[in-house]
């Protein structure tokens, strides 16, 4: 899997992405879910993200908005976009 600095639309056709929200802004990470190495590093990694990093996951729609919270990986989404939980206090 290979990490970008490109916005949603100029990731090439056929490639799924994630998008990691960071303090310097976000970072892409692809995949090509055809390749089922590169679908299990997706999912390792959505995993990593949401469990030991205290992610909150969603999925894009259509318009590259964010949609509905994911809690699992599903190699059959295009896009997601990964936030920082919010931490209570």
């Amino acid at each position: 899997m290979q990490t970008v600095d490109q916005a949603f639309g100029e990731i090439p056709a056929g490639m799924s992405a994630m998008a990691v929200m960071g303090q310097e802004g976000d970072t892409k990470y692809i995949w090509d879910k055809t390749k089922p190495t590169e679908v299990e590093i997706a999912r390792d990694t959505f995993n990593k993200f949401v469990k030991e990093n205290k992610y909150l996951a969603f999925k894009v729609v259509g318009d590259g908005k964010q949609g509905d919270q994911a809690r699992e990986f599903d190699p059959n989404e295009e896009r997601y976009i990964f936030v920082p939980a919010m931490v209570g206090g």
